[in-house]
């Protein structure tokens, strides 16, 4: 019977159940396990000749990392749709800028226009820190930033000085003025 306290049966291990096999020969019951395709994906209908060529441009780097698959092809779009709106993004905050600078020159004019270009540059810069985030978070989903590497390898100190800690150097110093470098 159950142990102390269960009122029932003991439940049979996992390990049985698994050693004894399926004596009704009934089916699993587990869902399946749906595996990516590794390929290249379709490209969407929505790119323009330039997010063709980031698409291009991408899909080798993705091959070599072993990330792409052909159910990412809306994904990648995405992301490369992102990577050309940050690019326009980027070269439209240049053009702004030296805009104003133009403006500027001619001051004693036509400062209204600059209040007016100021405007633009600080939504313009917006839009672009915005699109940049975007951009950030989908190389980070496919595995293209930095912090998706498995880091930078450090060397063995060389000299017992090397070997200091930040705390020991900060001990050591002199005056306020000594720098404390890592």
């Amino acid at each position: 019977m159950g142990g102390k306290g269960s009122g029932g049966k003991n439940r049979k291990p996992a390990a049985i159940k698994k050693a004894e096999g399926n004596r009704g020969k009934r089916t699993s019951k587990a869902a399946p396990v749906k595996t990516a395709l590794p390929g290249e994906p379709a490209m969407p209908a929505f790119m323009t000749p330039r997010m063709r060529a980031v698409w291009k441009m991408m899909i080798p780097i993705l091959k070599e990392k072993g990330v792409l698959t052909k159910d990412c092809g809306i994904a990648l779009g995405t992301l490369c749709a992102t990577y050309v709106h940050f690019s326009e993004a980027e070269l439209e905050l240049v053009h702004r800028q030296e805009q104003i600078s133009a403006k500027k020159r001619q001051r004693d004019a036509i400062e209204t226009d600059i209040e007016i270009l100021s405007r633009s540059l600080g939504g313009a810069n917006r839009r672009r820190s915005d699109l940049l985030r975007h951009l950030r978070a989908g190389y980070q989903a496919f595995g293209l930033d930095p912090s998706s590497d498995s880091g930078v390898p450090a060397g063995d100190p060389k000299t017992p000085a090397q070997m200091k800690t930040r705390f020991d150097q900060i001990l050591s110093a002199q005056s306020d003025k000594d720098e404390v470098v890592n």
